[in-house]
């Protein structure tokens, strides 16, 4: 009996250590130092947003500042009293 629960753990363990592993290659992302010096001097002088980027950005402002605007026109749904 203790010889299966041993058993049951180490396939537990074993499965939880492939899970992390196969999570970290699919998320980790491993540069050279030429292409993460190429990568971070991207990052500092960015190019400017193209049309697309530009006109999402304008549809997420808009979309937000309806959010606010709708906040206090919507009725709040009855809550029933807390005892």
């Amino acid at each position: 009996m203790l010889a299966a629960l041993c058993a049951s753990i180490e396939r537990v363990t074993g499965n939880r250590e492939k899970a992390s592993r196969t999570i970290e290659e699919a998320e980790v992302v491993r540069l050279n130092s030429e292409a993460f010096a190429a990568f971070q001097a991207a990052c500092e002088s960015p190019e400017p947003a193209n049309e697309t980027l530009t006109a999402a950005m304008r549809r997420r402002r808009m979309r937000k500042q309806e959010r606010v605007n709708n906040r206090g026109s919507e009725q709040p749904a009855p809550r029933p009293d807390i005892i």
